[in-house]
C-alpha cells in the first residue's frame, strides 16, 4: 500500500511544476487530465492535507524520504501558494468557494461569498 499512496503524493507534486500558476494543484483530477481553468484562484486547489500524508507515509516507513526528494521544492510551491493566494489578511486561510471543502451538508458554507468559505489555519 505504501508505494500506491507514494505514487499518488508524487502524482499530485507533477502538477504543482507543470502549472504556469507555480504551486498550484487541482482540488480533483479528471481520467484524462486536468485542463487549467482560465482563473485558478476562481476554485479550490488541493487540501494542504497533501503535505500531512506526504509526513505521515515517511514515518511510517521509519523517516525514508528519499521517494519524494524529488517532489520537495513542489512541496514548497504548493505551501507557498496558499500563503500567497488562499490566506485572508487577519491570517486565516480559507477556500475559494464551497465546492469539494470536505463538509457535506453543512448549510453552514452553501452559497458563501467567494474567499470566505470554511477558513481553516
Amino acid at each position: 500500500m505504501t508505494v500506491y499512496e507514494q505514487g499518488c503524493i508524487r502524482n499530485w507534486l507533477e502538477f504543482a511544476k507543470k502549472s504556469s500558476c507555480v504551486g498550484w494543484v487541482p482540488i480533483w483530477v479528471n481520467r484524462t487530465g486536468n485542463t487549467m481553468p482560465a482563473d485558478v484562484y476562481a476554485q479550490n486547489m488541493h487540501k494542504p492535507c497533501l503535505v500531512q500524508h506526504a509526513a505521515f507515509i515517511v514515518r511510517e516507513n521509519g523517516g525514508d524520504i528519499e521517494w519524494l526528494r524529488e517532489g520537495l521544492m513542489n512541496f514548497q510551491y504548493f505551501v507557498n501558494n496558499y500563503r500567497n493566494h488562499h490566506r485572508h489578511a487577519c491570517g486565516l486561510y480559507f477556500w475559494q468557494n464551497d465546492a469539494a471543502i470536505g463538509v457535506d451538508n453543512d448549510p453552514c458554507t452553501f452559497g458563501r461569498p467567494r474567499e470566505a468559505a470554511a477558513p481553516f489555519t
